[in-house]
Parts: structure tokens; sequence; C-alpha cells
């Protein structure tokens, strides 16, 4: 029902009531992405050297750590180093990347599927609080990538002969994170 009056030169009209009084929310959850934590350190020939990186943000879905190094051995143009990077998710998720000896100073690796978004939903609510309440409540935030990830670093090198001193590498590790987070809208009346 809508009611339209005319009094002295001002026009009024009140639209039907809405029933409940409640608005109709829609809750996205698009992933971005951001650069995340690093770290560095050094690695010796012929062991598997552990480092951590922590990562204290939720709702991750895939992290890509990009690793470089150089190699310290004297004589590395002649016997270079070949390394394997392996990396572990809170979650038990792994991954690894292997450098042959010469082959490339850089690498890769990517753990997808650290969580999954979830699917766009549509709630009822008054406002735009109690909406976010309801999705906080239904879909709260997700730690599984959340806490320290583990690298593992395996230096291995073919060596000219059997009298040799040590070599090692220094390598370093950035980090690229992709996250879901909350976009509500309200959405308008049909």
């Amino acid at each position: 029902m809508v009611l339209v009056a005319f009094t002295g030169g001002v026009f009024f009209t009140q639209a039907a009531s809405h029933g409940t009084g409640l608005g109709k929310w829609t809750a996205e959850f698009p992933v971005t992405f951001s650069g995340g934590p690093g770290g560095s350190g050094t690695a010796q020939d012929g062991q598997t050297t552990s480092a951590g990186i922590n990562f204290n943000q939720t709702n991750i879905t895939t992290v890509t750590f990009q690793f470089s190094f150089s190699d310290r051995y004297r004589f590395s143009t002649l016997s270079p180093a070949g390394v394997t990077f392996k990396v572990t998710s809170p979650g038990n998720i792994s991954g690894e990347s292997t450098l042959r000896p010469g082959q490339s100073t850089a690498t890769s690796v990517t753990i997808r599927e650290v969580c999954k978004a979830p699917d766009p939903e549509e709630y009822s609510a008054a406002n735009q609080a109690e909406a976010a309440k309801a999705v906080s409540t239904r879909h709260p935030a997700n730690e599984n990538g959340t806490g320290d990830w583990t690298i593992e670093i395996t230096v291995t090198r073919e060596y000219m002969s059997p009298i040799h001193p040590v070599g090692s590498i220094a390598w370093t590790a950035s980090t690229r994170v992709d996250s879901y987070t909350l976009e509500l809208s309200e959405k308008l009346a049909e």
C-alpha cells in the first residue's frame, strides 16, 4: 500500500512496510594477495637444514615461496651445488622443488588449497553489523595456514676429489600469500 498526500505544497509518499524489518545482505569472499613473511640462512653440503617462517594471517588459500641461493663453495664453478627446498604447512601440506647442480639458483614452491574460500551466501539481518556477526558465526576465521611453516633445505654436491673443503650455500625466501576477505553488501529491494 502506498499513500500519497499533498498538503501545503509538500509532496509526501510512504512506501509499504517491509514486513519483518530485515534487510537482505550478500556475503562474498574474494581472494586477494599480499606479500608475506620471508627468511634466510645458510645450509651445509650433504645435510638437511630446517628453518621456520611464521604466518600470523588467517583465511590463507595459497602460499608461494620464492627461493634463491648463492653458492659459497670456493670451487663452485667446478662443483656447483644442487639444492632441494621442501615446504610443509602447519596442516602438514607439503611441496618441494629440486635444482640440479649448475641448473639454476632460483625456484618456487606453491602450496594450494590451504583452505577454501566459502561460496557467496545471503543473510537476513536488521543491519550490517548483525549480518557481519551472522557471517562470522557461520564462517569463523580459518587458521589452517596460521603458524610456523617448516622449510627443509638439502644441499648436494659432487666433489672432484675425496679430500675437499666443505661447501655451503646462503639462501633467501620471500612469500606471496593469497587469502580471502569478507565483503558484505545490502541487496536492494525488488
